[in-house]
């Protein structure tokens, strides 16, 4: 029960993207340097005046550490920079509780979950489908008829997700809009970092920040704005939530950084 609260927390506060891959057109010799940019690596968020979340980097910019109420996460990676596996304790005890390990191919990403908390062990197992490098098709292999697929804006933002039942002939769609600014979490390095736990609803913009997330014909139910500084990074904001009989309540947030 107490995973299933961090896993819907999580679903809540953190979750998108999955990629940070930077690709820089060839330049000409001829063209003028640049100035050297900054780099913004999100090192906690507060919500409604304490910290909720916190996250430390390796040498290479890539998440080492992520402390979550009172759990922490602990990363590794392979030769190319890309999650290998990721475990989870709980700050009270020595070991850990979930262990989430992948394995890669041309075009798939295979992910199993490891669970193992009190008197309840299992092991599941989840396909992430790739066209290009994007992840296009989310489905848990026991159950391949019910499946997640992404689409994706030019910025690498995915737009709208639309989850699949084909036994019961269902599907439901959300759409999701962005600002034109840098985002919180779009210059943390690691392949597929934002779908290590096998979430499948984003959270967080690979390119720019969430503004809205609403149902397909229905009401918006998620809205949130923001606070700029001058480099066009997010520092607070606040989300409105609207849940589906009508209630609606704020969340107000703080961003802080490692700049380099």
């Amino acid at each position: 029960m107490l995973i299933n609260l961090i896993m819907i927390k999580i679903t809540r506060l953190l979750m998108l993207l999955w990629i940070a891959l930077c690709l820089n057109a060839c330049k000409k010799d001829s063209t003028p340097a640049e100035p050297a940019q900054k780099t913004y690596l999100l090192k906690s968020i507060t919500v409604d005046g304490h910290v909720d979340e916190s996250f430390e980097y390796d040498s290479k910019g890539l998440i080492k550490t992520w402390s979550l109420d009172n759990f922490e996460y602990s990363f590794t990676y392979d030769a190319e920079d890309r999650l290998k596996e990721v475990k989870l304790y709980e700050l009270s005890k020595s070991a850990s509780t979930c262990k989430w390990v992948y394995s890669y191919s041309s075009n798939k990403i295979l992910l199993t979950k490891y669970y193992d908390y009190q008197d309840t062990h299992s092991v599941s197992k989840q396909t992430f489908e790739l066209t290009g490098n994007k992840i296009t098709k989310a489905f848990f292999d026991e159950d391949a008829s019910y499946y997640y697929s992404y689409k994706y804006d030019n910025a690498w933002n995915i737009i709208l997700t639309k989850s699949v039942d084909e036994k019961n002939h269902s599907s439901t769609e959300d759409k999701i809009t962005y600002d034109d600014k840098k985002g919180a979490f779009s210059m943390m390095k690691g392949y597929n970092i934002f779908f290590f736990l096998g979430s499948l609803a984003p959270k967080a913009g690979y390119t720019n920040n969430i503004i809205e997330k609403a149902v397909v014909g229905q009401e918006v139910y998620e809205h949130t704005t923001y606070q700029y500084n001058a480099d066009g990074f997010p520092i607070s904001g606040t989300t409105n939530y609207r849940d589906f009989d009508g209630s609606h309540y704020d969340v107000k947030f703080t961003y802080d950084y490692i700049i380099k």
